[in-house]
């Protein structure tokens, strides 16, 4: 949703808040808490307060590697239909991240 708002209303997002929302919507800290219950951890008050916001590193990193992944593979032709965010040209304008003087 965060997504479709900054598309509809022309906004660029930094890096930074592009990939903390890419953290819930690659769907990876989903699978990653439906793995962490299955796998014999079971179901406490301590485990549910593990899940909860600030997520787990693990979980975060992961779904910020999976969106980089995701937009590696799929910005070109998402660029070329100008229909999505994607972190290549965000990373692209960021100073931070610039090696060679533009």
């Amino acid at each position: 949703m965060v997504e479709a708002n900054w598309f509809s209303s022309g906004h660029v997002p930094t890096l930074a808040n592009y990939l903390e929302n890419a953290v819930t919507t690659s769907g990876s800290y989903m699978a990653l808490v439906h793995i962490f219950f299955l796998l014999g951890e079971g179901i406490s008050l301590g485990n549910v307060k593990l899940m909860e916001k600030p997520y787990p590193k693990i979980f975060s990193r992961s779904g910020k590697i999976l969106r980089l992944w995701d937009d590696l593979g799929t910005s070109k032709e998402e660029q070329d239909r100008g229909d999505n965010a994607s972190s290549i040209p965000l990373i692209i304008d960021d100073p931070i991240y610039r090696i060679f003087p533009i």
